[in-house]
């Protein structure tokens, strides 16, 4: 650990799970702010058991602290995106500090805009998380939905600033529930074929 304090980097821990109490590496770079382990505890207790054996998705992952608290509770694998060579780099570095091979966790150098369709299995989720940018557009969901990165059947948790403005998004994304922690606002949707709620939406009201 000396080696990386050393080098300028910081750490985080994961909260709960198998990788409990291991380090998540971060760079002293302003542009990234790994989401809180306050935000990150709250999360999980909402997805409980659904994030066992899920497919998950930590998209403009920064840090990774998200996708790898994920694979901590149980995730059969993540795919983590994130645009910035230098994220995605050390974030692989904490994937190998911990052992986890690209059986469970595969790191895409890429903008999450620009990912479209994909074949591979890595790119099909049953839970994405996302923490986009302060100037992302406000309809990003609805763009991501157009280009078939989020997909009917998919759950998806969107972590904004609480003063953001509102998310625009058209009549399939539903949006099944709103939290607010501190400073930060999650959100939880689901994406249909149709302008109609999707029937499983209703068991994650009240959660």
């Amino acid at each position: 650990m000396g080696l990386y304090r050393r080098q300028g980097w910081m750490h985080m821990r994961v909260i709960a799970g198998e990788l409990k109490n291991r380090i998540i590496l971060k760079p002293r770079d302003k542009g990234i702010i790994p989401t809180s382990a306050m935000v990150r505890e709250a999360l999980f207790n909402i997805l409980g058991a659904d994030v066992v054996d899920c497919r998950f998705a930590d998209l403009f992952c920064g840090s990774g602290s998200v996708g790898l608290e994920a694979l901590s509770r149980g995730a059969r694998r993540v795919t983590f995106v994130e645009k910035k060579r230098s994220a995605a780099e050390w974030l692989k570095q904490t994937l190998a500090l911990h052992g986890i091979d690209g059986q469970r966790a595969r790191v895409w150098l890429n903008d999450v805009f620009q990912i479209q369709e994909n074949p591979s299995e890595w790119a099909q989720w049953d839970i994405a998380f996302l923490d986009p940018p302060g100037k992302v557009r406000d309809n990003f969901l609805d763009i991501l939905a157009a280009r078939g990165i989020l997909v009917p059947g998919t759950l998806i948790a969107v972590q904004r600033p609480v003063d953001s403005p509102p998310v625009v998004r058209s009549g399939k994304l539903h949006l099944l529930d709103q939290r607010q922690y501190g400073r930060t606002s999650l959100y939880f949707y689901s994406c249909s074929r149709n302008d109609s709620t999707p029937k499983d939406a209703h068991s994650w009201l009240g959660r």
